[in-house]
């Protein structure tokens, strides 16, 4: 099942990106956090950074389907017991996005992002596994320059649990994009 969701997507992410009509670089960084289940666990969040490809292109008037692939680091501080460990979760994200511009320097935008787990390290006998394909929602804000430099604010929320015992995973970032 899972293969034919992450096919799916990819291949979504492909034709999309062969008839976008803007590319652009992305760069960033974010800062993530979870809550952990169980007696005396708790988390602290850290800052992490993203950096991949975006592809957008037009739909209707003033608005875009946005879509890409990014490197993202989700990283988070575990405290178990007053012993405090690190929680690295590192995602390749494909975000299937929905962009409304206000004008042609300002939009909002939304959708889904699937994060695909590509590594996972957890210092922490409480904290084990992690689900290799996770679905966040995304929302924010972005900011276009000389139609070549944009940055953007987001916040994304994790849908259901990401790992045993870690759930409502949420994410606030900036990025920088510059289109080619």
């Amino acid at each position: 099942m899972r293969s034919l969701i992450f096919g799916s997507l990819l291949a979504l992410v492909v034709g999309a990106s062969a008839q976008a009509q803007d590319y652009g670089l992305t760069a960033g960084f974010s800062q993530s956090n979870a809550t952990a289940s169980g007696s005396g666990v708790s988390t602290t969040g850290e800052f992490g950074f993203r950096v991949g490809g975006v592809a957008a292109f037009p739909l209707v008037d003033n608005l875009k389907f946005r879509t890409g692939l990014i490197f993202a680091q989700r990283h988070f501080d575990v405290t178990v017991a007053g012993n405090k460990a690190t929680a690295r979760f590192d995602y390749l994200d494909i975000p299937v996005l929905v962009q409304y511009n206000f004008n042609d320097m300002m939009g909002v935008f939304g959708g889904l992002v699937a994060a695909v787990n590509v590594n996972h390290n957890i210092d922490s006998g409480s904290i084990t596994g992690s689900k290799g394909l996770y679905p966040l929602v995304q929302a924010g804000f972005n900011a276009t320059f000389d139609n070549m430099y944009g940055i953007e604010i987001y916040y994304e929320y994790g849908l259901g649990e990401f790992a045993d015992n870690l759930k409502n995973f949420s994410v606030f970032g900036a990025n920088f994009i510059y289109w080619l």
